[in-house]
């Protein structure tokens, strides 16, 4: 799988990186009678360096394998499930998400036919979306085409996709492992962020997690890394967070924040700190756009912006779609 660019697709492919709390996604939003089918022990990540560059760009995916429950006998021992769950980051519904979607399940479908394999196995797309409203459309692909006759429904696709909403607005609760729970809950809060409310809420998420897990850079890192990148809170801040979450373990917490200041891995996490803020933006656009994008103008450009303006970047670089627009909001600044 290609580097995924932003920080809510980085961050989201942590989290489904940890088995147990992708197990606990799948068990919570699925539907249950799909969920009392599966066997979610054997639900394990599966090989999706095939997925093609468009899709790539508009999705952090994530294909896991997973059995059938042992208790469905009547099943072939060797068939098996693959759950796709794709993520959508953008600000509002996508209208072609339905197309996009069924183009994922034919690519998992002609990589499983290269081994010569049949019956197909099934897809199932689980969308988490937390963009900026809530999303309206439709599940069901076949709605695309409109008011049809019904002679020519039997030459439509009937197929649909499972929505995990997390955007400000929507009813979903949160459910999950802790660490799912801390993660969608500040996927949530990206867009409409309040800052004291989110430094109260935050130490009791943080709370829930497991002591051996709340030590472990592989849990907590990204957690502080995506605050870090989206300006949520500064480390001073994250610092006092994890002290409220376990004050029995201050002093452990304490070298915990110091090692990740002191490591530089949370770009932009100090006051006056310009030269990593542009050192990130060059970054993040060399993954968008491509190492030819950084030509030494553009890269010069980005050098010589002042901290505020590095920082007004961060905020807005998602918002570029080409170069160009880059190049023109950057012509405005320097």
């Amino acid at each position: 799988m290609a580097d995924v660019h932003h920080p809510n697709d980085r961050f989201v492919k942590e989290l489904l990186s940890h088995p147990d709390s992708a197990r606990s996604l799948a068990r919570e939003y699925l539907p249950a009678d799909i969920v009392e089918q599966l066997d979610l022990s054997t639900l394990t990540p599966a090989n999706s360096t095939w997925v093609d560059a468009e899709l790539q760009e508009h999705f952090a995916d994530l294909l896991f394998h997973c059995g059938w429950a042992k208790k469905l006998r009547r099943i072939q021992p060797n068939y098996q499930i693959f759950v796709a769950l794709l993520v959508e980051h953008k600000s509002k519904p996508d209208r072609l998400i339905r197309l996009q979607l069924l183009r994922y399940q034919l690519l998992c479908w002609n990589e499983h036919l290269k081994h010569g394999r049949l019956p197909l196995p099934i897809v199932i797309p689980l969308v988490l979306y937390h963009g900026k409203t809530r999303w309206r459309g439709s599940f069901q692909f076949a709605e695309q085409f409109g008011e049809i006759p019904e002679a020519f429904r039997r030459f439509v696709p009937q197929c649909e996709f499972k929505l995990l909403d997390v955007s400000p607005s929507s009813e979903t609760k949160i459910k999950g492992d802790p660490l799912a729970r801390v993660s969608l809950n500040l996927l949530r809060w990206a867009h409409e962020l309040d800052v004291d409310a989110l430094k109260v809420e935050l130490p009791k998420l943080l709370a829930q997690l497991p002591l051996e897990q709340a030590t472990q850079l592989k849990f907590m890192e990204p957690i502080f890394q995506y605050l870090a990148s989206t300006r949520m809170l500064k480390v001073q801040e994250m610092g006092e967070a994890l002290r409220q979450a376990f004050p029995d373990e201050g002093e452990l917490m304490k070298t915990w924040v110091d090692e990740l200041r002191d490591e530089g891995r949370m770009a932009g996490r100090e006051e006056g700190g310009r030269e990593a803020l542009a050192a990130q933006a060059l970054r993040l656009i060399r993954r968008r756009f491509g190492e030819k994008a950084v030509t030494k103008t553009l890269a010069g450009r980005i050098d010589k912006l002042p901290l505020s303006d590095l920082e007004q970047l961060g905020e807005e670089f998602l918002d570029f779609q080409t170069v160009a627009e880059l190049q023109r909001w950057l012509a405005g600044r320097t």
